[in-house]
């Protein structure tokens, strides 16, 4: 899946929820997603050591969603590991669709 919608109904993404969506490009989180556990999105948990801590996808996965969100802190959180673009922030500023205007963290 290249894309994913979460539904307004979810709280909490848990840690690792993502991890290996190598296909994985989109990911729009409403506000009531109030916690995104560690790596949950951008990384590969088959490639985790504990040693040298998580790998990255390799490739940026754009997320959107509300400024002041769990979303935009995640993402400026995640934005860089290992030197490695991690997670893309793009504003949703209205209920009728995603901003395709780059706003990164």
């Amino acid at each position: 899946m290249r894309e994913i919608e979460i539904p307004d109904s979810v709280t909490t993404i848990e840690t690792w929820a993502f991890s290996s969506c190598e296909n994985l490009r989109e990911i729009t989180i409403p506000e009531s997603v109030t916690s995104i556990g560690p790596w949950a999105i951008g990384y590969r948990e088959d490639h985790f050591r504990p040693w040298l801590g998580p790998i990255p996808l390799g490739r940026p996965v754009i997320i959107y969603g509300k400024r002041g969100s769990e979303a935009e802190r995640y993402t400026k959180d995640n934005y860089y590991c290992y030197n490695e673009h991690i997670t893309e922030f793009r504003e949703i500023k209205t209920d009728t669709g995603k901003e395709k205007e780059d706003h990164n963290g």
